[in-house]
């Protein structure tokens, strides 16, 4: 992950979609679309940064998404972000993505790019 800050009247993503009121702190995460993101999950998405999540702003780009991290003055450039999976007590999964794209599970894993690496954890 990268780490930005926004200053009032700046804006991230296409058609400035999401423009700064006031002074924010984003986290820049390299995925979009093209690994594979459903692009309709805009707006509804949350990430996992440090064990908490947090809400994925506006518009999913081909190679990125911006997520609102104000209330953790922690994070850094090169923290860990989990977009299926957990960190902490916190969890993000297949069925929770595919809700908020309005599709089925099948249809995110089997659309997640093949580059995207995988780990599986066994209990």
């Amino acid at each position: 992950v990268d780490v930005k800050t926004l200053h009032p009247g700046d804006s991230v993503s296409y058609h400035r979609a999401y423009k700064a009121a006031k002074r924010e702190k984003i986290a820049v995460i390299p995925v979009g679309y093209s690994d594979g993101y459903p692009h309709s999950v805009s707006g509804k998405l949350k990430a996992l940064i440090r064990g908490k999540k947090y809400p994925i702003l506006n518009t999913i780009t081909a190679n990125h998404m911006e997520a609102l991290i104000n209330t953790e003055p922690h994070i850094m450039a090169g923290d860990e972000v989990t977009l299926i999976g957990a960190q902490g007590n916190e969890l993000i999964t297949a069925d929770d993505l595919a809700e908020w794209a309005g599709i089925s599970n099948y249809k995110v894993l089997i659309g997640l790019n093949p580059l995207i690496p995988r780990f599986l954890i066994k209990n």
